[in-house]
């Protein structure tokens, strides 16, 4: 699974966090990529709100 999104200064933006924690994800292979500005991906990838889904680099 694919999940993309913009990072909101330097955190996951509300409507993902909400998305990750509604969401079974469990044995899901998920590939994160982002927009971001000048700030990088800051914590926004190290939500721990599926914990059991793989989250791939």
């Amino acid at each position: 699974m694919f999940l993309g999104f913009p990072v909101l200064g330097v955190d996951l933006p509300t409507v993902m966090a909400s998305f990750l924690q509604r969401n079974d994800l469990a044995g899901k292979t998920v590939v994160p990529f982002v927009t971001r500005g000048d700030y990088g991906t800051g914590d926004a990838l190290a939500c721990n709100l599926a914990p059991a889904a793989q989250f791939l680099d």
